[in-house]
């Protein structure tokens, strides 16, 4: 806290950390966003037995692995 007017100071480290949060909040809610868009092949699939197209489960499969949580 700067002692002239209570405000926060942060530092670059902290700057930089709160950058990479948010950038990985963008990325996760992108990724998190395909899942939903996609999930009704996952349950067709289940229901019907339908076969979910490859490139659809290559897209899950993808965004799956860049969610960090």
């Amino acid at each position: 806290m700067s002692w002239l007017d209570n405000s926060i100071v942060e530092t670059k480290a902290e700057k930089d950390a709160y950058e990479a949060k948010r950038a990985q909040g963008a990325i996760n809610q992108e990724a998190m966003d395909c899942l939903a868009a996609t999930d009704w092949y996952i349950l067709r699939a289940m229901d019907s037995g339908e076969i979910v197209p490859s490139d659809i489960r290559l897209a899950r499969s993808a965004a799956r692995e860049r969610i960090v949580i």
